[in-house]
């Protein structure tokens, strides 16, 4: 017999993520404090260790929601590559949600959750890979172009920030997409 989730439960763990959401806008991860976070939510302590082992279980979590909502964006910009479409769409919501993003791409634990992105995003986007006319070897089809895009994404936020989205979309049609249909 399954359960079904506890409202107050969800209500907290959204409360406890937002709060770290909110606290990234103003600081880096590895300053922000677990009684910031408790602050922000409006709980104790003891409910935020209930529902986390430390603040860095809450960042994988918000990392995990925010990635497959640009996994959404960006798996149909790897099925069309002829189209820049998908690549807008993905720079446009990175940039909406764009300190997130720069917390989790550039900062202390960046590499490791790129790594996880990729990885990730990969096993959704391999069945769209299939059959394909790209001559790149099984998983590779994917893992690449999502390692380039990703890379991007990252250079962006971290160190051109005041680059507009559209421009960022547009070397990614140039930089992935564009060698990866003349591989073909």
């Amino acid at each position: 017999m399954s359960r079904r989730p506890d409202p107050r439960n969800e209500r907290t763990r959204s409360a406890i993520k937002a709060a770290l959401v909110d606290l990234l806008a103003g600081q880096p991860f590895d300053q922000v404090l677990v009684r910031d976070i408790v602050a922000g939510a409006g709980i104790g302590n003891a409910t935020f260790f209930r529902h986390y082992r430390d603040k860095a279980e809450v960042l994988e979590e918000v990392a995990q929601d925010f990635f497959e909502q640009a996994s959404g964006a960006m798996i149909p910009a790897l099925g069309d590559r002829h189209s820049d479409l998908g690549a807008r769409h993905l720079c446009r919501f990175v940039d909406e949600h764009r300190v997130v993003y720069t917390a989790l791409l550039t900062g202390g634990a960046g590499g490791q959750i790129r790594a996880d992105f990729v990885e990730k995003t990969a096993e959704q986007a391999f069945p769209l890979a299939v059959g394909q006319p790209v001559k790149l070897p099984g998983r590779l089809a994917v893992i690449y172009p999502l390692s380039a895009i990703v890379a991007i994404l990252a250079w962006w936020l971290g160190e051109v920030p005041e680059t507009p989205p559209d421009d960022v979309a547009e070397l990614i049609a140039r930089l992935v997409f564009k060698p990866m249909m003349e591989y073909q």
